[in-house]
């Protein structure tokens, strides 16, 4: 909502598309985008508030949230939802896919943790990456390059992996 305040956008539309842009989660991880905006379409209380195109709307911003969504966002919802959604706190990040690891891929050591963490991460947020930005907003930015910034610097990305997997690894 934040970001919506520096857009001539329906509050409400937003708002609504954030409330259920996650909840397809509860039926799967992969596709919960595309589940979410079902979950949407198919609440009938919606249409006492929003006429058909403005429910497309939020349809659209709930589907373009994903990190790995690989054309723009067609309307300025899109965009704010997906930048609202990005996470880029570099400790936040790095968790997440040490936790994703363990939980994936049990088997590994912590050296082959470390290594599939950091070609994900890089993959991800490095200066090549999938995912987009795409609202110029000063905090995402910003927070982006700090978190290049470690993943480019192998000695400080190793402390907040070492830090993170110790934290979390079974004994």
């Amino acid at each position: 909502m934040l970001i919506a305040e520096n857009y001539d956008v329906d509050k409400n539309i937003v708002y609504t598309a954030a409330a259920y842009h996650d909840l397809g989660l509860a039926v799967e991880r992969e596709r919960h985008e595309i589940f979410s905006k079902e979950i949407m379409l198919k609440d009938k209380k919606l249409d006492e508030f929003f006429n058909k195109e403005e429910k497309e709307i939020i349809a659209d911003a709930i589907l373009a949230h994903r990190a790995s969504a690989k054309v723009e966002p067609k309307t300025i919802y899109g965009k704010i939802v997906a930048d609202a959604d990005r996470d880029l706190v570099p400790i936040h990040i790095i968790e997440r896919t040490v936790l994703f690891g363990l939980d994936k891929y049990p088997q590994l050591d912590k050296e082959e943790h470390f290594i599939r963490a950091k070609e994900h991460i890089e993959t991800k947020y490095g200066k090549v990456s999938y995912m987009n930005l795409w609202l110029d907003l000063k905090v995402n930015n910003e927070r982006l390059e700090k978190l290049r910034n470690i993943i480019y610097d192998e000695n400080r990305f190793r402390r907040i992996f070492d830090y993170c997997f110790e934290k979390h690894i079974k004994k």
